[in-house]
């Protein structure tokens, strides 16, 4: 089976490339999903993309590289006939209220949601897809400080990785939820620091600063799928 992981350097990719060892999972420098692509594969996950951050300080980047690239992406599998995985996010979720099942409406409130739902739909195109939802960090925690009122069900990315494997393996279609415990930010942070110092925050804090990113408070997941 020849398998490409676009991202195949990034947290994630780099992740998921110990299960499929033989895959192509190239540097941005080798693949720029910007771009037009060739090639005929199998499979294919799709988990390059914009982070939040960057999204909202840089639009017209975000559409490129989101929603261009995802295009790009499918329309090499409509030509390799390949499946396609989609990596994409809770932040497509309103997050006023949480545990939000795979089938709850969705109603993203920033450009990096926005864009992440955009190429759920381009993914949809695909005959055979996959549409994978879920939130993840590194393995340790990176940061000094997580907020204590934002909600989630993020996972370490070994787990992702471990879970987005047994879901492609078992043949899954159309959308999906990955999900771990429900807990603040914070919460998580503590399960994961791994003996580092996190001190407590607010997302007032940094919203008085950041007001072109609106941070959603509760974007929990259901795990569970289309059957």
């Amino acid at each position: 089976m020849k398998i490409l992981i676009t991202g195949g350097h990034g947290c994630l990719g780099s992740k998921l490339k110990t299960y499929y060892p033989n895959a192509f999972a190239p540097t941005h420098s080798e693949l720029d999903i910007k771009n037009d692509l060739s090639g005929e594969f199998d499979l294919v996950i799709h988990c390059a993309a914009l982070k939040p951050g960057p999204c909202n300080t840089n639009k017209r980047e975000a559409m490129l590289t989101n929603i261009q690239g995802t295009i790009n992406v499918a329309e090499l599998c409509h030509k390799s006939d390949a499946k396609m995985v989609y990596i994409s996010t809770d932040y497509v979720f309103r997050g006023d209220r949480g545990d939000y099942a795979w089938d709850d409406e969705v109603c993203p409130q920033n450009y990096y949601g926005e864009s992440k739902l955009a190429g759920e739909y381009v993914t949809k195109s695909v005959p055979n897809h996959l549409i994978i939802r879920l939130s993840f960090f590194p393995d340790q925690y990176p940061y000094d400080n997580a907020f204590v009122d934002q909600f989630t069900t993020k996972i370490p990315v070994s787990e992702a990785a471990r879970e987005i494997f047994k879901l492609i393996v078992s043949g899954a279609q159309g959308v999906h939820h990955i999900s771990g415990p429900k807990g603040s930010v914070y919460d998580y942070a503590l399960r994961t620091a791994h003996g580092k110092h996190i001190d407590q925050s607010e997302l007032a804090d940094v919203e008085r600063h950041e007001t072109d990113l609106k941070r959603p408070r509760d974007t929990s997941l259901l795990a569970g799928g289309e059957t």
